[in-house]
C-alpha cells in the first residue's frame, strides 16, 4: 500500500514566535502539513498563511483545518469564516472540519452542522474531509458522508480501520519543529503528487515556469505586518533587520524587536523625516524597501 507521511501543526508549533524550518521538514521524509486556519467565526491562526506558502514552497503536500465550534456559531457562518480566511488558496491535501468541541449542541445535530460545512467549503478543486474521534465518529450515522475521513486512532499502523483516508497516529519530534507534533498517515495517495520521502518515487521534475513581467517600478504587492516591540513575529522581524542592516550593519538579526532594533529603526525614521515612533509601519516600511532619501 502507497501511503504518505504528514503532519499537523497550529500556531502552537511557534512557541514564543519561533518560525518552522520546512526544508528540514521535507529532508526528514515528512511529506504534507495541514495547517490550522482559525476557529469558530472569530479566530485565525497568525502563522497559518505564511506556514501554508513557506511549507508548499520548500515542496510538501499543504493542506488547512478549522476548529468547529458548533454549539457557539452556524454550520454557514464558520464555513465563509474558514474560506475568508485561506483567501482561495489551492490545497492539496484538502480542507478539513476539526470537530472535537461539541458543547451547547444536542447530539442528533452535530451530524447535520457538520455535513453543513463540508458541503460549503468543498469546491472541484479542493476536497473536504472530517477530522474527529472514534467516540464522535460513531455517534453520527452516515458520517462522513462521501467525504474523506480523518480519524485520531493513536497507534493505529496497520491500515484504515474504519475505511479512513488519513490517520492521526500520536506525536513525535520532527526535525526543523520545536517540540511535539502530530503525526499522520495518508492511506489513499490517489491522485497525490508525493514529494520524495515516502514509498513511492520523487515526481518528475515540472517544467520552468514562464518569466514573469517585470512589475513597475515603486510597487509592491507583499503584504507586510506591522511591527513593533510588542508584536514582532520572528520571520518577519528577520527580514527587517537584514533590510536595517544597509543602514546601520551592527544591527543583530536574531528575529528579536528588542532595544537594539528599536533604537535602529528610530535612528532610521530620524534619518528620512519620519515620526520617530520605533513603529516599522506601511510608511517605514516603503522607504526601507524602495530606498530612503539620501
Amino acid at each position: 500500500m502507497t501511503t504518505a507521511e504528514v503532519i499537523d501543526v497550529s500556531s502552537w508549533q511557534h512557541p514564543s514566535g519561533a518560525g518552522i524550518d520546512w526544508g528540514e521538514v521535507i529532508d526528514s521524509g515528512v511529506q504534507g502539513v495541514i495547517v490550522k486556519l482559525s476557529q469558530g467565526t472569530t479566530y485565525t491562526n497568525p502563522y497559518a498563511v505564511a506556514d501554508l506558502h513557506a511549507a508548499a514552497a520548500a515542496g510538501l503536500l499543504i493542506g488547512a483545518y478549522h476548529f468547529a465550534q458548533p454549539g457557539q456559531f452556524s454550520a454557514q457562518s464558520e464555513a465563509a469564516w474558514f474560506q475568508g480566511r485561506l483567501g482561495g488558496l489551492a490545497l492539496d491535501l484538502g480542507a478539513w472540519l476539526d470537530l472535537e468541541d461539541l458543547t451547547g449542541i444536542a447530539p442528533h445535530e452535530v451530524g447535520q452542522w457538520a455535513e453543513e460545512w463540508l458541503g460549503a467549503v468543498q469546491t472541484p478543486a479542493t476536497p473536504a474531509g472530517l477530522y474527529t474521534d472514534r467516540s464522535i465518529f460513531d455517534s453520527m450515522p452516515g458520517a462522513p458522508w462521501g467525504h474523506r475521513l480523518w480519524l485520531a486512532v493513536p497507534g493505529q499502523s496497520d491500515g484504515p480501520a474504519q475505511g479512513e483516508w488519513m490517520t492521526q497516529t500520536g506525536q513525535g519530534p520532527v526535525p526543523g519543529i520545536e517540540g511535539a507534533v502530530d503525526l499522520d498517515t495518508v492511506w489513499n495517495t490517489r491522485g497525490l503528487n508525493l514529494p520524495p520521502g515516502g514509498s513511492t518515487p520523487p515526481p518528475v521534475e515540472p517544467p520552468p515556469l514562464p518569466t514573469p513581467t517585470p512589475e513597475p517600478k515603486g510597487t509592491c504587492t507583499v503584504q507586510l505586518p506591522i511591527l513593533s516591540t510588542t508584536d514582532y513575529p520572528t520571520w518577519a522581524t528577520k527580514a527587517l533587520q537584514l533590510v536595517l542592516r544597509g543602514f546601520d550593519g551592527s544591527i543583530e538579526v536574531d528575529g528579536i524587536f528588542g532595544p537594539q532594533t528599536e533604537s535602529v529603526v528610530k535612528a532610521f525614521q530620524t534619518h528620512v523625516h519620519l515620526t520617530v515612533d520605533g513603529i516599522v509601519g506601511p510608511a517605514t516600511w516603503g522607504l526601507l524597501l524602495t530606498g530612503a532619501p539620501q
